[in-house]
């Protein structure tokens, strides 16, 4: 109500206003459309209005409409007489994506995205071998992308791929490559196949008859899939139809018989099992053969020639063995023992060929038995002979003195009217008529301690190679002579300059033959007849050594012999008594010293430098001592030997024991096999041990299969090999596993071993610096 009031006078009268207040709403807009409220009074700023965040996203302010429209700040007065919204505006951030193409290839390496966005077309990248199955942000495809799926962020994207199959084929062949059959499946690409997966039983006849199975080849299925082998022996016409055999014995055989090859299982021959067999003219052992039954070869008077090379294991021969095998000419030892149980098992007039120890030359000695007689290789291990080792007089007729014999004291084989047949040019022989007999023919290399001998007393000769003859002089005075055939490994000089001179190698003229390690330069024995030379050893002066105390030069012991042996030759370690050390410490200055068999790089066969002087004269030193060693030490301390390359793997390879050492191998591979023999000039060498490092911090290698023959692991092999996920051991021969040899490998290793070895390798793998979480299981 209004209450009247009477004016007096004239009076003005204003109207007041009370500004209405609105609610403002605040959308988030970002697909969300989430609300807020905010009292604003007309005409009024709008105030402190909210900093909205949101994951790939710039908040760029408020707005009057959802797109453009106009922009309200906190300063910006409302205008508007009505309850009304204001949309957030937002600016996507760009990220940038990778694409790994996971073992395969991508042209376009990376893509760049608003934040938000659709991905569209994707690139398709390649690899041999598979099918490409799309992107995905790890690489077992948990977290896949699509061309319509929208881009959440940056990152890395993996190409997802399926392994392609592709045909192996199989096929089973004799040994002189005749087709016997074939077997095709599918295989994943990259996997590797054997033709051991059709079958490995060895009995004769269960897969094709008269044929024994003998081994079988691996491959890797590549694009064109692949070709692997089984190996069959034939037996047909070699009497095996005609033989009787239970239980890995051979009870009896057909009297026609002629040939027999026993297969790899047979451990014995039984009793009278080739009794009256007249025809037979050769039989080839079994390296299984423990035993030869009471008259097994009774009246087998075609047989001439017994060899036990191939047998292993120790073979017990039993009463009349060989009874009535009367052109029994000669019988010879191999590596296993031959335990002769009666001495008429043996005919009288049979020549037997034995090492100088064990069983059979006992039975050779306690029975005056014509012989020929091993000393210093295979089984015999001695570095010296004396006449005690060669008690038999003239029923020795032939002596072998292998590469280990460094001395024939006295008269040793005075009594010997036979053959002599030294094979270390350097074994050091008295100066006397009578250490040979005057009717021995003397075999030696034509550079040689024992043809010196021989031209000296005038005895008959043969040379069985040329060689070289290798001399320190000083003026024109020899001060110490060396023999040495193409391609030994000569000793090593060591010990403290001499007048301040350093070895520097053995010279033709300006040419130079061996290095200072002892290695031979064999591009010039290749391009080089290799006719009779002398060799000088050369010296050079070190102006800034003090000189040392001594003056004589040391050759050090053992070089080792790279001559390949020929078939008969069973090298062993061998050690001179006098050798102390094989790996002498490395002295201090001013002393020189250089391991025997240390490899340094190739020098370059040229004339040395123009200080070069010749060695102060001294006495010839006796203490040269050769001795002649052809086995590796274990754990990758090997010393000498052939270093070749063949695939991605470079070997280390020792012709007298025939070994290989896996030396080093190429990063860049994924997957390597390693194989059980490798060849290389016509011979076999068989893969042994894998050096300390071989693989070591290898971050590419994937898988490693090693042959059947690997039985040395050196220490830290596959050290930090990070993505090392699969180790196959496809023998049983495996004997140590050097420390940490497995550490830093993947914590998803799977190492396989054959079913049978199991336990063994399971404790030879104990604690090689492996994870818990590696597994060991069986194959096959």
């Amino acid at each position: 109500m209004y209450q009247a009031t009477t004016m007096s006078v004239d009076q003005d009268f204003y109207a007041k206003w009370k500004a209405k207040e609105y609610t403002v709403y605040l959308n988030s807009n970002d697909g969300k459309n989430s609300l807020q409220e905010k009292t604003v009074t007309y005409d009024s700023a709008y105030g402190t209005l909210p900093v909205l965040q949101r994951k790939g996203y710039q908040f760029e302010g408020w707005y009057t409409q959802k797109e453009e429209g106009r922009r309200i700040t906190e300063s910006v007065l409302c205008k508007t007489d009505q309850d009304h919204y204001l949309y957030a505006h937002w600016t996507p951030e760009q990220v940038t994506v990778s694409w790994n193409a996971n073992g395969g290839v991508c042209e376009e390496k990376s893509r760049t995205y608003n934040y938000g966005q659709v991905y569209g077309t994707l690139p398709v990248p390649e690899k041999t071998g598979y099918t490409f199955k799309g992107w995905a942000f790890d690489q077992e495809g948990k977290e896949r992308i699509y061309e319509n799926s929208i881009c959440n962020g940056g990152g890395t994207l993996y190409a997802l791929w399926e392994v392609n199959n592709y045909k192996v084929v199989c096929v089973d062949r004799l040994e002189n490559g005749e087709v016997l059959g074939q077997t095709e499946w599918m295989a994943c690409y990259g996997t590797e196949q054997s033709g051991s997966r059709l079958g490995t039983d060895s009995t004769i006849g269960k897969y094709y008859k008269d044929m024994q199975y003998v081994s079988a080849t691996n491959a890797v299925v590549n694009e064109n899939g692949c070709q692997v082998e089984r190996i069959f022996k034939s037996f047909e016409g070699a009497g095996l139809n005609g033989l009787d055999i239970q239980d890995h014995t051979l009870i009896q055989a057909d009297k026609s018989i002629e040939t027999i090859h026993l297969p790899a299982d047979i451990t014995a021959i039984g009793d009278n099992a080739l009794q009256e067999c007249t025809k037979l003219r050769e039989i080839s052992f079994s390296p299984a053969l423990k035993k030869i039954g009471m008259n097994a070869f009774l009246n087998c008077t075609s047989l001439e020639k017994i060899d036990f090379r191939p047998c292993t294991e120790k073979v017990e021969i039993e009463e009349d063995a060989f009874k009535g095998c009367d052109n029994l000419q000669s019988m010879i030892e191999g590596m296993g023992e031959i335990a002769v149980k009666d001495p008429r098992a043996i005919p009288g007039q049979t020549v037997i060929q034995c090492y100088g120890t064990g069983f059979l030359y006992e039975y050779v000695k306690a029975n005056e038995r014509d012989c020929i007689l091993i000393f210093g290789k295979g089984k015999d291990t001695r570095s010296f002979l004396t006449r005690s080792d060669c008690v038999l007089g003239s029923k020795i007729k032939g002596v072998e003195l292998g590469y280990g014999i460094c001395e024939v004291k006295g008269n040793a084989l005075t009594d010997c009217l036979g053959w002599v047949k030294v094979e270390n040019p350097n074994c050091r022989l008295e100066d006397r008529t009578d250490v040979f007999s005057s009717q021995s023919l003397l075999q030696g290399w034509s550079q040689s301690s024992v043809m010196e001998y021989g031209r000296k007393y005038g005895r008959n000769m043969e040379s069985i190679g040329n060689s070289y003859k290798m001399e320190a002089k000083d003026q024109g005075n020899v001060c110490f002579v060396l023999y040495a055939y193409p391609g030994m490994k000569m000793p090593v000089i060591e010990g403290e300059f001499i007048n301040k001179q350093d070895f520097l190698g053995f010279y033709c003229q300006d040419t130079l033959y061996y290095r200072r390690d002892g290695s031979c330069v064999e591009e010039v024995f290749t391009a080089k007849e290799t006719s009779d030379v002398v060799l000088e050893a050369r010296w050079e002066k070190k102006e800034e050594i003090t000189p040392a105390p001594t003056n004589t030069p040391v050759v050090s012991g053992p070089p080792v012999d790279t001559k390949e042996p020929t078939e008969t030759e069973e090298p062993v370690p061998t050690a001179s008594p006098e050798q102390t050390s094989t790996e002498p410490a490395a002295p201090t200055k001013p002393a020189v010293s250089v391991k025997p068999g240390e490899t340094t790089s190739k020098a370059s066969a040229t004339t040395p430098a123009k200080n070069t002087q010749s060695l102060k004269a001294t006495a010839a030193p006796k203490s040269i001592v050769i001795t002649f060693s052809d086995v590796a030490k274990s754990e990758g301390k090997n010393i000498g030997g052939i270093t070749m390359k063949k695939g991605e793997i470079t070997y280390r390879l020792y012709a007298g024991s025939r070994k290989a050492v896996v030396w080093k191998v190429k990063k860049k591979k994924k997957k390597v096999v390693v194989p059980a023999v490798i060849k290389y000039k016509k011979k076999n060498y068989i893969v042994t041990e894998i050096r300390s490092k071989a693989f070591a911090s290898n971050k590419h290698i994937k898988s490693v299969v090693l042959g059947k023959n690997v039985c040395l692991i050196g220490e830290k092999a596959f050290y930090r090999c990070s993505n090392l996920k699969r180790i196959q051991f496809k023998g049983n021969l495996i004997r140590k596993v050097g420390k940490k040899a497995l550490k830093g490998i993947s914590n998803k290793c799977r190492i396989l071993v054959p079913k049978k070895m199991e336990k063994k390798v399971r404790k030879r793998l104990e604690k090689k610096g492996q994870n818990k979480k590696v597994t060991i299981r069986t194959k096959g």
